[in-house]
């Protein structure tokens, strides 16, 4: 299709054999995981504002699992 595969949960960037990267995301049009947010209004919580707080919510779980890990290793 020309688009980037992403995870539709939390938009991370899928390795060939569908895998999620633990590191990389993408978000936009040219993902798999397409999400209209022309119209999209605050406080509304239409689909970009979900797709936009299902990635954060990943990559700040990954920082927190990776400081913690950095930390039993200290």
């Amino acid at each position: 299709t020309g688009l980037l595969a992403v995870d539709p949960a939390d938009s991370r960037v899928l390795d060939r054999d569908g895998t999620p990267h633990p590191r990389r995301f993408a978000l936009g049009p040219f993902t798999t995981a397409r999400n209209s947010g022309a119209f999209t209004r605050p406080r509304t919580g239409g689909p970009a504002f979900r797709q936009n707080d299902d990635a954060a919510r990943a990559a700040l779980a990954f920082l927190r699992d990776l400081s913690c890990r950095d930390r039993l290793a200290s």
